[in-house]
């Protein structure tokens, strides 16, 4: 199925990206995006059995509602959300965070065929030759949530893209729940953290539908605890970085800093640099600013 452009303002480009800051001024759109309300449902690559269950089934009867699934083509919930619509006729669109010439995940390549090919679309703001890269993933969660009329976080951990998916919502005015764990589930902390802060507490598809029949989202909600404080910055040093967290904020400020420097300033390994900066950048924290570039946000 053909590849297209798609260009802001021309039709069949999603009116929900104008919420937000910086919306792709192109799309490639593999497919078509339902004109629908759209669920985006995400949480971690590495879930359990249950949970892959819940997934598929919440995806399958919001499919039976003439409600779509949105999510980013990942594995784990993401794909059981993507098959769960699917296998009960109804329509999904996955986000990639990568060009169409370089699919991810390899496995997920069919998957992507199918959704494609029964009334959803597969989308990406990147050029095709574009790799995925620890870069492109955030900025594929903000149109998850743009697209979205609810957001459904499944078993995410507290450090996760999903938790950037659910601060991206609430920074956009997209109504947030989330699927409550065992206080012992290390993969649900995030989901439990974002209940305690005002996310509505999802356990079944009426839950979700009566998130997105909401007259108002309350714009206030807060996320408490460690998630907020990573994801709020600030001018001071946040509370509770790691140690080589707070070695590369100091060295950071509003002015650019190649990711080379910060290791040599820091004397941290660069795979310890890489992996603590993208870290970082998932939270809200350090912003790209171009070419492996980092500024404090």
């Amino acid at each position: 199925m053909e590849i297209r452009s798609v260009l802001r303002h021309s039709a069949g480009y999603p009116d929900r990206f104008e919420k937000l800051s910086d919306p792709p001024s192109v799309l490639r759109v593999r497919g078509q995006i339902a004109d629908m309300p759209l669920v985006a449902i995400v949480g971690t690559r590495h879930p359990d059995k249950r949970m892959i269950r819940f997934t598929a089934e919440l995806a399958s009867q919001l499919a039976t509602r003439q409600i779509g699934v949105v999510s980013g083509g990942a594995l784990g919930i993401d794909t059981a959300a993507h098959r769960g619509a699917l296998d009960a006729g109804g329509v999904t669109v996955a986000v990639l965070g990568s060009g169409f010439d370089f699919i991810f995940p390899e496995k997920n390549r069919t998957l992507f065929d199918e959704i494609a090919k029964n009334d959803g679309a597969v989308v990406s703001e990147f050029p095709d030759h574009t790799p995925p890269a620890r870069w492109t993933f955030p900025k594929r969660n903000r149109l998850v949530a743009a697209m979205a009329s609810a957001v459904v976080v499944v078993q995410a951990p507290l450090r996760s893209g999903s938790m950037i998916t659910a601060r991206i919502s609430k920074e956009i005015g997209v109504p947030l729940g989330a699927v409550p764990g065992a206080p012992t589930d290390l993969l649900s902390t995030g989901c439990n953290q974002l209940i305690r802060g005002g996310a509505t507490l999802i356990s079944n598809v009426d839950d979700v539908v009566n998130l997105i029949d909401c007259d108002t989202y309350c714009p206030q909600l807060d996320l408490p605890g460690t998630v907020k404080q990573v994801m709020e910055s600030t001018e001071k040093t946040p509370p509770r970085l790691s140690s080589d967290e707070t070695r590369i904020w100091e060295v950071l400020t509003h002015d650019a800093i190649h990711i080379d420097d910060i290791a040599l300033q820091t004397k941290l390994p660069m795979r310890v640099v890489s992996a603590t900066v993208l870290n970082m950048e998932l939270f809200g924290l350090i912003e790209d600013s171009g070419g492996r570039r980092f500024i404090r946000k």
